[in-house]
């Protein structure tokens, strides 16, 4: 078995080389590896990964229960059997494989978790609680997610226990998140002082305790203390800390008119007279025993009498019921629908312009008034029967989300007549583990703006604005110099929820203020909080600042930290682009998640900064780039036709735009073909030859070099996007003339020297690959330069795993290309003026923790391999000379000193060395051992070789001492030019 697992290791290894990794053509490849040798248990694994990952779950199911019948003792074959069934919700199933494989493997820890997992959903809570402590205890790598999940599972038996579970988790981790989690618990458990109390610790902590203070008023205000409630409101409003620094679907054209005094109507909030005809909490009738109730339950006349009732909300599974209500004997066939009515009335329904509906549902469901069906929520078109299945399993944050609809309000009847809003709850699967049901039901005249304000496509001359209502109108944007002069106004008539104004004919690289909201009314804006700022004329050097954060979808406390991190980095300079490197929103790009995860989480920045994103593994559950549908596209609008400059892609899953003299190139690593000569690459190749753009920025999500919660060396991990985006897209961004390439998925951040020509595994990185091994920053090993001031193939790039925005999840951090690397929360900034870019890694305390910096059209003569030799073991540090062409076979010296400034001047060329002790010495020992061909002849391109060689010396008072060399080039007697000078730091 050995012999067979070590060759299935090396084929696997040479497929890296021999194919790409598009899924059909590795299943194809594996289908004949198995025919060829229908015993090797590892090709069934590797392919059932594949097909997992393509979501095609009954032969990814069928492949590892026969890797598992070659190999009964296959860990991984156990594990991926056991965790697929989990994810099926086959939770009895998924219960007896982790128990089998915890037989063969005891110290297993995933399987430990895996047991745990089932335990939960299968609501055998003590049972589940004693396997995740026993996970826990015997994790190498312990993450937040495991004590969240032990939380809840533990809440259902002892609430002190949950919070104590939580407890040891921030002392383990230090994870802000379960702070957060903790005051969660406690509120659901009703115990509110307690709630209270965790949550000032968390006011205490972070920098801007909007949020929280919000949270807090309304802990006290079901605790019933409405004068301390009203107080934390007051705060939330007025602390100092609560908002940060004020500077700084296709879009359909809107028609722009403009007059010479300001057409905003008055900005005050609008009067509204909303009135609640269903509040959230009301007592609802319910049929809960497994009978198909058919279609008459929903009407008017249908009689309820002998139904159930209970408050809201209604379900089983969660612990946050006010009603419980049954799902039948056989907890793994449960009963898929539960029926629910409240009747109603009201005064006066033609008082009414807007009629919404507010829905809590788990998993799907569908609204009926008086009989219309008026919301469809997670569910199939067409006909729904009893035993009709919702959608998609809903767990996280959308467990609690309420979905807005809007309806007629002519369907409701004036008293004395009833009112029935019936709704029916449906089960994503028989063996799910919970539902959840609350509703509302309002009427009013005025639309609530629900998500947004938001920007999108900034460009010189245009941006598109997006917002939600609540209830369809129609889309007004009104903007100008100021918050009292909006003097321009774009108007969209169509009636919708989804409002996406695109303005055009802007003025490059200026301020307008704006508000948004329907016909004559703003509902919201014309404040100092929104405005947008156009980028320059394309072409155009400007300062600009760039913040980048990666997989920072999940709205918990890690994430808020490291946004307040950046905005107190930022102060008053604002931010010019803003890249999001995918997983944006956790666990499956749901659009509640992305309402929580994207724009509650990131509202202050939203209002007035242009975001871009790229489409990660997570988002791509609920999307789909090949038909561009699905939440990641309905709620960002990109530049699919190339109206920000760059080439037109024609899709929004990749493309590309201009800021000033930066082009950004965003590509999707997750969804789209990445075959060589596929549409998205042969458009890449296309757009990088047509840029002449100074600065290349490429961003995508799945990362070229990592060795963090994935491996770039495993071709299996992520169905091998990682190994197509190094050796398929990379070789054509290089040739391109990248400068820095950002990307997410593994939650830490590791960040590379100045690269080129790296295509393969890491044990295949060699020093030519390196251009430049040091730390890329002025103060240290020096910047990280290349020789042309615009785009040039192959000049070398930084290559960045920015994956942490969100949370951390370890890894060995150790691959060979990185300069640094950290399992730390944060984010990355760029500062990009002239011919230079400022980098810096960004803590989520608001700590600089990395930095470099790469100036372009600056060429180096002098290159040198290693940076540094350690005066305890000796060691060498190899010199490369390229005085070009020009100097071919002219005579060289190379020489020291202990700095570089002032230097000197010899024949009338300025030497950037000190005539000190240590140029004496370099002279001295010339050609010698120590300094090994430093005077010579440049060859026929001018080039040459030198090498520095140190014996051990053991002075450990020298360790990170400094000096420097450099060269000059002669002929005969007459000095020509010389290098930059480079360093050479003694470490330990």
């Amino acid at each position: 078995m050995l012999s067979v697992l070590l060759r299935s290791a090396l084929v696997a290894a040479l497929s890296v080389v021999a194919f790409p990794h598009d899924p059909e053509v590795q299943l194809n490849e594996l289908a004949a590896k198995i025919a060829a040798t229908p015993e090797d248990a590892a090709l069934y694994l590797q392919r059932g990964e594949i097909l997992r990952q393509e979501r095609r779950f009954g032969a990814a199911l069928a492949d590892f229960e026969r890797a598992l019948t070659l190999s009964p003792r296959s860990r991984p074959a156990a594990l991926a059997r056991a965790g697929l069934l989990w994810m099926l919700g086959r939770d009895e199933a998924a219960l007896a494989a982790a128990d089998a494989c915890l037989a063969l493997h005891p110290d297993s820890t995933d399987a430990q978790l895996l047991r745990a997992r089932a335990l939960a959903r299968l609501d055998r809570p003590a049972e589940a609680v004693a396997a995740y402590d026993r996970a826990l205890a015997a994790a190498a790598v312990r993450r937040p997610e495991f004590y969240v999940e032990r939380a809840d599972v533990a809440a259902k038996l002892d609430v002190a226990d949950a919070l104590a579970g939580l407890d040891r988790g921030v002392a383990d981790l230090g994870a802000v998140s379960l702070q957060q989690h903790a005051v969660v618990v406690a509120e659901g458990a009703g115990r509110y002082a307690e709630a209270v109390r965790r949550l000032d610790d968390i006011v205490a902590a972070v920098q801007r305790p909007r949020h929280w203070l919000q949270w807090k008023a309304r802990l006290l205000r079901r605790a019933g203390d409405r004068a301390a409630a009203a107080r934390a409101t007051a705060l939330a409003a007025t602390d100092p800390r609560t908002s940060p620094p004020g500077s700084g679907l296709p879009a359909t054209s809107a028609a722009l008119t403009s007059a010479s005094t300001s057409t905003v109507p008055p900005i005050s909030a609008p009067a509204s007279t909303a009135t609640t005809l269903i509040p959230r909490g009301a007592t609802w009738r319910y049929r809960d025993d497994g009978t198909d109730q058919g279609t008459a339950w929903s009407q008017l006349g249908f009689d309820d009498s002998t139904w159930a009732s209970g408050p809201a909300q209604l379900g089983y599974g969660d612990g946050d019921e006010q009603t419980v209500v049954s799902f039948g004997p056989n907890p793994l066939d449960k009963y898929i629908t539960t029926y629910f009515r409240h009747t109603f009335q009201v005064s006066n329904p033609a008082a009414f312009n807007l009629a919404h509906l507010g829905l809590l549902r788990d998993d799907g469901a569908v609204v009926y008034l008086n009989g219309t069906e008026i919301a469809r929520s997670n569910m199939p078109t067409g006909a729904i029967q009893y035993r009709t299945l919702a959608s998609l399993g809903v767990g996280g944050p959308e467990e609690n989300f309420v979905f807005h609809f809007a309806f007629p309000p002519t369907l409701l009847r004036p008293a004395p007549l009833d009112n029935v809003l019936a709704v029916e709850i449906h089960q994503f699967n028989a063996a799910s583990s919970d539902i959840s049901f609350d509703a509302e039901l309002v009427g009013a005249d005025v639309a609530s703006v629900v998500r947004g304000p938001y920007l999108q496509m900034g460009g010189h001359d245009r941006a598109v604005v997006r917002w939600r209502t609540d209830v369809a109108t129609s889309s007004r944007v009104w903007f100008g110099a100021a918050p009292g002069n909006l003097t321009q106004v774009a108007t969209v008539p169509a009636l919708t929820t989804e409002h996406v104004v695109e303005l055009t004919g802007l003025t490059a690289d200026t301020r307008s203020y704006y508000a948004v909201g329907h016909d004559q009314q703003v509902l919201r804006g014309a404040d100092n909080d929104h405005w947008w700022w156009t980028a320059p004329t394309p072409g155009t050097a400007k300062p600009t600042r760039v913040w980048v954060i990666g997989d920072s979808g999940t709205f918990n406390l890690d994430a808020y930290n490291v946004r307040e991190a950046y905005l107190g980095y930022t102060g008053t300079r604002r931010t010019d682009v803003w890249l999001m490197l995918g997983d944006n929103a956790y666990t499956y790009g749901t659009d509640a998640e992305y309402q929580n995860a994207v724009f509650l989480m990131y509202e202050p920045l939203l209002r007035n900064t242009f975001l871009f994103p790229t489409l990660g593994n997570h988002d791509a559950f609920s999307a789909s780039s090949s038909t561009e549908s699905g939440v990641y596209y309905d709620v960002f609008s990109l530049p699919r036709q190339g109206e920000l400059g760059g080439m037109a892609s024609g899709t929004e899953a990749y493309y590309s735009f201009d800021h000033g003299d930066i082009h950004f190139v965003c590509l999707d690593s997750q969804d789209t073909p990445r075959t060589s000569g596929s549409p998205m690459l042969t458009w890449l190749q296309a757009d990088l030859a047509n840029n002449t753009r100074k600065w290349l920025v490429a961003f995508f999500h799945h990362p070229p070099y990592t060795k963090g919660s994935h491996d770039s060396d495993n071709p299996a991990d992520s169905g091998g996007r990682m190994t197509d985006m190094r050796s398929i897209a990379l070789p054509l961004l290089e040739a391109g003339g990248v400068d820095l390439v950002l990307t997410g998925h593994s939650h830490c951040y590791e960040r590379s020297f100045l690269l080129d020509g790296h295509y393969g595994l890491s044990s295949t990185l060699t020093s030519a690959m390196v251009l430049d091994r040091g730390d890329g920053r002025a103060a240290g090993d020096g910047t990280y330069a290349k020789s042309t001031a615009g785009p040039a193939p192959h000049e070398g790039a930084v290559y960045a795993v920015a994956g942490s925005s969100g949370q951390i999840s370890g890894g060995s951090l150790d691959h060979p290309a990185m300069f640094v690397s950290m399992n730390t929360l944060g984010s990355m900034v760029l500062d990009i003026d002239g011919n230079e870019l400022d980098a810096v890694f960004l803590d989520d305390q608001g700590a600089v923790r990395d930095s470099f910096t790469l100036v372009k059209g600056e060429r180096r003569t002098l290159r040198r391999i290693e940076p540094g030799i350690s005066q305890s073991q000796g060691g060498q540090q190899n010199l490369v000379l390229d005085a070009g062409p020009t100097y071919a076979n002219k005579g060289y010296v190379v020489a020291g000193s202990l700095g570089t400034t002032p230097g000197f001047s010899l024949g009338g060329v300025h030497i950037p060395l000190n005539p000190d002790v240590w140029f004496d010495l370099t002279l001295q020992l010339a050609n010698s051992g120590v300094y090994q061909g430093s005077i010579g002849f440049l060859d026929g391109a001018g080039q040459a070789a030198a090498r520095i060689q140190f014996p051990a010396f053991n002075n450990p008072s020298l360790v990170g001492a400094a000096v420097y060399h450099a060269y000059w080039v002669f002929d005969g007697n007459r000095v020509l030019t010389a290098s930059n000078p480079v360093k050479l730091t003694i470490t330990q």
